[in-house]
């Protein structure tokens, strides 16, 4: 998870400034990274999860798409449907320690 944040992070700047290749790199390090995450959750039956990260993974695949194309307010908006999911699907599954980390429920 900490290694989407990172890509995360790297689409939002490559949106911010239009550049492509950075971009598709993030973008398809997340639908790569999501596909691990929904495998994890199929392991563990949580339906939710599963959707959440299937959600994410094709706006991921979109994003590097939308990036190719110049199409950077659909770009816009496929990060916005990752960020939602995440959210959600962190709200759901996540629970923060004492110490400040999160760990699963």
């Amino acid at each position: 998870m900490k290694q989407t944040n990172k890509s995360f992070a790297s689409a939002q700047k490559g949106v911010a400034a239009k550049q492509a290749s950075m971009t598709v790199a993030a973008g398809d390090k997340m639908a790569e990274l999501f596909e691990h995450v929904r495998v994890h959750f199929e392991g563990h039956k949580t339906a939710d999860a599963i959707e959440f990260a299937k959600t994410a993974r094709n706006a991921a695949k979109d994003l590097a798409v939308d990036a190719k194309a110049d199409h950077w307010e659909k770009a816009s908006a496929d990060l916005k449907t990752i960020g939602g999911t995440c959210q959600g699907c962190h709200a759901a599954h996540r629970v923060k320690k004492a110490n400040g980390e999160y760990e699963m429920k």
